[in-house]
């Protein structure tokens, strides 16, 4: 389930309008990588969708190039990620 919220998570930002290019599977394979570390900081027995959402700012912030068509809540990386965030389904 984990790896389809991942996957899901990837798949809304690359439907985005206005950006000049999105994240590709290494961008996937970083965040599951990233994620499981936080669970593991956190002492957590396996990677929960809280992880994801805490890491998925920094892993994709810079890998999303907006362009000049972005029209998002913040006009930034972060308004981006909180709309990607809040239209994908949490598992």
């Amino acid at each position: 389930e984990i790896c389809q919220y991942i996957t899901d998570l990837c798949e809304s930002a690359r439907r985005q309008r206005g950006m000049l290019h999105s994240i590709s599977a290494r961008a996937a394979i970083a965040l599951m990588r990233a994620s499981q570390a936080v669970a593991f900081l956190e002492g957590n027995p396996a990677v929960f969708p809280e992880d994801v959402k805490r890491i998925v700012g920094p892993v994709f912030s810079h890998r999303l190039a907006l362009g000049d068509g972005f029209d998002g809540g913040a006009n930034s990386s972060s308004g981006l990620i909180e709309e990607i965030l809040r239209e994908t389904k949490v598992p």
